[in-house]
């Protein structure tokens, strides 16, 4: 089978071909539009009688912009998606295994059973989308946008978190395993959603912020972790008497 290396190798040699590249061109411009990219897909070369158009394995797809499609069982291992925008769209049963993802953006997407692991999600913005039964794993996190995402048996395991944003997300079912920078994920989203003077909390939103605060305990690791916990629950608790100041 080769090593990862050459099995990569391999996936993104294949696009570089000359005459590749004009259907590869024709490939994105359907992309982008509502054409039926399956088609243009199997006019490519390398196509064969058994082959999957399910295949984008080393694709060089850097600068797409998709609008309200749905991807279903599509390999993006090792894919260049460098600045790629997708809006509304669907990924059900699809893998990103070592993609690029730097500088993309994925809003209000919907990822369902999805495998995203050795993924440099860099700078990524992937505001208002829901994750059901997806896995992250091994993948740079550093600056991504995860702001109002909805993650539902979903698990981060062993990513890096570096100025990740969570602001308003919900991740009270994700499973949450050790972090390169050693941060809790829901205290971070919790802190940021603090950070963020304009966000109007109602008195249910406060009660349920603390009581999930108070779960977060056996969580706790580093005394950074503590001073921030400590912080968060003197702050939600200040805003939840000033609350019910307001409503009496």
């Amino acid at each position: 089978m080769g090593s990862r290396d050459e099995i990569k190798s391999k996936n993104t040699h294949r696009w570089k071909a000359p005459e590749v590249q004009p259907i590869l061109a024709e490939l994105i411009e359907v992309l982008n539009s509502s054409g039926d990219w399956r088609l243009c897909y199997s006019k490519l070369p390398f196509m064969s009688l058994y082959s999957s158009t399910n295949d984008f394995q080393g694709a060089p797809l850097s600068g797409i912009n998709v609008n309200e499609r749905n991807f279903e069982g599509i390999r993006f291992d090792f894919s260049d998606m460098r600045n790629a925008r997708f809006n509304n769209c669907q990924f059900f049963n699809c893998s990103f295994g070592s993609a690029d993802l730097r500088n993309s953006s994925f809003i209000e997407c919907d990822f369902e059973k999805c495998n995203i692991y050795d993924v440099n999600l860099e700078n990524a913005d992937l505001t208002y989308s829901t994750f059901f039964s997806v896995v992250i794993s091994s993948s740079n996190l550093k600056n991504a946008n995860f702001s109002y995402t909805d993650f539902i048996g979903g698990q981060f395991l062993n990513c890096k978190l570096e100025n990740t944003i969570f602001t308003g997300a919900d991740l009270s079912y994700a499973f949450i395993s050790k972090y390169y920078e050693e941060v809790n994920p829901r205290l971070e989203a919790m802190h940021n959603l603090m950070m963020a003077s304009d966000t109007a909390l109602s008195i249910a939103d406060l009660r349920k912020l603390l009581k999930r605060l108070e779960g977060e305990t056996h969580n706790l690791f580093t005394p950074d972790e503590i001073a921030t916990w400590v912080n968060l629950y003197q702050y939600f608790q200040d805003k939840l008497y000033d609350a019910y100041h307001q409503s009496s």
